[in-house]
């Protein structure tokens, strides 16, 4: 993907927002005034199973769920009515499973045309897990210690091995990477 940037920004912002982009944590998509894809970032192409580039210039709609297509239809005008729309639903991945997400649009200007940022965080495919074990597990893929996350969550780490191995056990996951590949990515494989 390129970077967006111009050699006349002078500010530098459409190079540093792809930049920021690129390397979001969550998965996120950039999407025209006709909700096409104008890119989408790596963690984004993992959720989906697809490329940027096979995805550019493609409607959103055919990466959600048929059941959802109409509410984010009216999810879309809100956004362009109130600059901001969240919620959860369900995408397509290439193999055709449906992944639950949460997601949070907002409207943008980059380079004097207007984009909406979507992000968009897989819901526990296990929906047994709590707040706080899926709390605890985010931290995980984040690269936290046991200790980093108890002292971050201001509890013992005892009480965030529990939760780990709590996890762990509704998802199946025998060791802490593959917790994060289901509980976050949703991947069974």
């Amino acid at each position: 993907m390129t970077n967006g940037g111009r050699a006349g920004d002078a500010h530098g912002w459409t190079r540093a927002f792809w930049l920021l982009f690129e390397h979001a944590y969550n998965a996120a998509a950039v999407l025209d005034d006709k909700r096409r894809f104008v890119a989408i970032n790596r963690q984004a192409q993992r959720l989906l199973g697809c490329s940027n580039e096979s995805v550019r210039g493609r409607s959103i709609t055919e990466s959600v769920v048929a059941a959802d297509r109409q509410r984010t239809a009216s999810g879309w005008q809100s956004l362009l009515k109130g600059g901001r729309h969240e919620g959860t639903g369900a995408l397509i991945h290439h193999d055709g499973r449906e992944i639950a997400v949460r997601f949070v649009g907002c409207l943008m200007t980059l380079d004097e045309q207007q984009l909406a940022m979507y992000l968009a965080i897989p819901e526990s495919p296990d929906r047994r897990l709590t707040a706080r074990e899926f709390e605890v597990v985010e931290l995980v893929a984040r690269g936290h210690a046991t200790s980093e996350i108890a002292k971050l969550l201001i509890v013992s780490p005892a009480t965030v091995r529990a939760h780990v191995r709590n996890a762990m056990r509704k998802v199946g996951a025998r060791t802490r990477a593959q917790l994060v590949a289901i509980a976050l990515f949703g991947y069974v494989g």
